[in-house]
């Protein structure tokens, strides 16, 4: 199994529960998660290439381009969510990485928590319809959910572990 997981705050989170894998690759741009994934047994790590950023730890451009249309990944997250604009991302280098990643794969599943919902950041990069699934957390509104469920979103509420 092949991951992106980016420099985001719900992104390590979810990193931080990587483990048990035989094989798993993990392709981030962020640091910090590629340096806790290290030296986990049976995980891969990948870090995508470009430019350091200083604010959030990040690795922004396109360097690492030509890797993700090779390799097909399947989590992106996200700074918004809206059923107007689909995902959303601060960085418009961020939004391109995340926009190739889920060009090139077979599914896409947003890791997205209760947040990030019906909010819009700066830069567009996948549709409702380029999801397979969103994933987030029982801090959504029955109200949001059903807002999200009725434009066709199949989300799954995951329980903290």
């Amino acid at each position: 199994m092949c991951i992106y997981l980016d420099a985001s705050s719900t992104c390590y989170t979810l990193g931080m529960k990587l483990s048990g894998f035989t094989k798993l690759t993990v392709i981030t741009n962020g640091i910090n998660l590629a340096l806790a994934l290290k030296d986990v047994p049976g995980i891969t790590v990948i870090l995508t290439g470009g430019i350091v950023t200083s604010v959030s730890s990040s690795i922004e451009g396109l360097l690492g381009e030509d890797l993700l249309t090779k390799i097909h990944t399947d989590f992106v997250s996200a700074r918004g969510f809206s059923v107007e604009n689909g995902l959303t991302d601060f960085s418009i280098y961020e939004a391109d990485l995340k926009r190739r990643c889920v060009k090139s794969s077979a599914k896409t599943i947003a890791l997205i928590d209760h947040t990030k919902f019906n909010t819009t950041s700066i830069s567009s990069y996948a549709s409702l319809d380029d999801l397979n699934m969103v994933i987030t957390d029982f801090g959504l509104s029955e109200h949001t959910k059903s807002i999200y469920e009725n434009a066709g979103v199949n989300l799954v509420l995951a329980k903290e572990v």
